[in-house]
C-alpha cells in the first residue's frame, strides 16, 4: 500500500477573464503562473515538475501537442517534466489531480499546474466548433436522433439556427426541459442559479462579468434554447489560473497560511 503524504496549496494566481485578442497563450500563462508564485513566495526554481491543462488551443490557436512546453519554457522552465493534459472542461481539474497524486506519492516535492484556454474569436463558429469536438462526432447526431425516437411526449433536440447556434447549448437546453418535467421546475428556478452566479461575480475582480442582476434581467437577457436565457450560459472567454503544490515539509519553508 503506497503512503500517501499531506499535500498543501501554497500559491496561486489568476487573470481576470475576459476576450482578449492581443493577448496570446504565452502572456496568459506567465501572468498567472507569476502571481501563484509570488503568493508562494519561491521562484521557479524550485518547481520541480508541472501540469498544464488546456483544451482548445489546437483548435483555436493551431498551437498542439507542447502547449505546456511552448508557453512554460517561454518563462524559463525548460529542465523539469512539463506533462499536458486534454480533458475536456476537466482538463485543469485533471491537471491538479495528477499535481497533487505526484506531491502525494513522493514523486515530487512542489509541482506547478496551470490551466489557460483562448476561446475568444470574431468567428464565433470556431469557438462553437472547437468546444462541440468535446464530444464523439461520428456518433453525436445519430445518438440524439436515437434519444429523441424514444421520446415521450415528443421534443426536437437540435434546433435551426446554422453555424451561429452552439448545439451543445441545444443538448444542455433539452436537459433542462427534462429537469423541468422530472422535478416540477419553472425557468424562474435557473435564473435563480444564474442571479446567485452573477452575485459571486461582483464580488471578485477576476470574473469576466463583475454586476449582481435580477430574476428579470436575467429572463429577459435574450433566448437561447428554453428555458435557457443569455444570462444563464456560460460566456466566451480567455484567461489562466495557477497554483502551487508541495509537499507538508516544503510549505513549512515558504507558507504561514497552506491550503
Amino acid at each position: 500500500m503506497i503512503d500517501v503524504r499531506d499535500v498543501a496549496v501554497i500559491g496561486i494566481g489568476m487573470t481576470r477573464f475576459g476576450k482578449y485578442p492581443d493577448k496570446g497563450l504565452k502572456h496568459l500563462v506567465r501572468e498567472a503562473v507569476e502571481a501563484a508564485l509570488a503568493d508562494a513566495g519561491m521562484t521557479r526554481n524550485h518547481v520541480q515538475a508541472a501540469y498544464a491543462g488546456n483544451a482548445v488551443a489546437g483548435a483555436i490557436t493551431g498551437q498542439h501537442m507542447i502547449r505546456g512546453q511552448v508557453t512554460l519554457s517561454a518563462m524559463g522552465f525548460s529542465q523539469i517534466p512539463i506533462y499536458n493534459i486534454e480533458n475536456a472542461c476537466a482538463s485543469s481539474s485533471f491537471a491538479f489531480n495528477l499535481g497533487w497524486s505526484a506531491v502525494a506519492t513522493g514523486i515530487h516535492d512542489c509541482v506547478l499546474v496551470v490551466g489557460f484556454e483562448k476561446l475568444y474569436d470574431k468567428d464565433k463558429t470556431k469557438s462553437y466548433d472547437a468546444l462541440e469536438s468535446g464530444v464523439d462526432i461520428e456518433n453525436f447526431k445519430p445518438f440524439l436522433q436515437r434519444v429523441e425516437q424514444n421520446l415521450n411526449p415528443p421534443d426536437k433536440i437540435l434546433q435551426e439556427g446554422g453555424p451561429l447556434r452552439s448545439k451543445l447549448l441545444d443538448v444542455y437546453a433539452f436537459h433542462a426541459r427534462r429537469f423541468m418535467k422530472r422535478y416540477k421546475l419553472r425557468q424562474q428556478h435557473f435564473a435563480e442559479l444564474s442571479v446567485k452566479a452573477h452575485k459571486n461575480g461582483s464580488l471578485n475582480p477576476k470574473a469576466q462579468y463583475q454586476k449582481a442582476v435580477s430574476i428579470e434581467e436575467v429572463l429577459s437577457s435574450g433566448d437561447i434554447g428554453f428555458p435557457l436565457t443569455r444570462m444563464m450560459c456560460a460566456p466566451i472567454a480567455d484567461g489562466g489560473a495557477a497554483a502551487i503544490l508541495c509537499s507538508r515539509k516544503i510549505a513549512a519553508r515558504f507558507s504561514g497560511k497552506p491550503i
